[in-house]
């Protein structure tokens, strides 16, 4: 077990126990996702600190970190170790556009969870090129596709319906992560061809 543990990258492994550590927190002392999650500018609750912790934080719900820690874990090591440190950039972009992205909706609710990052490296893992087999990268680009695709197909379903619920919001963070990630691809794209 240890050396499978060393054998994560280090970026993917981070995050991942800092999810765990945020969840075990709020656990312990309460609800400090209230406190640490991200809300609008607006919004009286809001602190600059929350751009930074919002990720980190999750619902109590053991079985939504496990998830998001057990894909982020599969993506994120693929992903990181295409990268390596630029993984960072990508995982900034996908802060920016989540910051930026929450100003544009009315709610008063904050907005918590790795999940948005999970969405941009998935979306960027989809549209680069990678040294898997030609099978194995069409399968998984099209199960991660059909992955996307459920939450934004299921946001503009809601959005046409006027349904604000908190799967709403969940799947608003989803689009704007695979936003980030699109953005960070086309980065990439950019720079290359310089």
């Amino acid at each position: 077990m240890k050396t499978i543990f060393k054998q994560i990258p280090p970026i993917t492994k981070t995050l991942i126990l800092l999810s765990i550590f945020f969840t075990i927190l709020n656990g312990y002392f309460g609800n400090i996702n209230s406190e640490l999650g991200l809300y609008q500018f607006s919004n009286e609750n809001f602190n600059l600190y929350q751009i930074l912790t919002f990720s980190f934080c999750h619902a109590t719900d053991p079985y939504h970190l496990i998830y998001n820690c057990v894909y982020f874990l599969l993506f994120g090591i693929l992903v990181e170790k295409m990268l390596g440190n630029k993984f960072l950039i990508l995982i900034l972009i996908n802060i920016i556009t989540q910051v930026v992205g929450v100003q544009f909706i009315t709610t008063d609710t904050n907005f918590i969870g790795l999940s948005s990052i999970l969405f941009s490296t998935i979306t960027f893992l989809i549209f680069s090129k990678n040294n898997f087999d030609k099978l194995i990268s069409f399968s998984l680009k099209l199960v991660l596709l059909l992955f996307i695709f459920n939450d934004c197909f299921s946001l503009i379903m809601m959005s046409l319906n006027n349904i604000n619920n908190p799967y709403f919001y969940t799947c608003y963070l989803h689009f704007l992560g695979v936003f980030g990630g699109f953005i960070f691809y086309l980065l990439t794209k950019i720079k290359k061809g310089v």
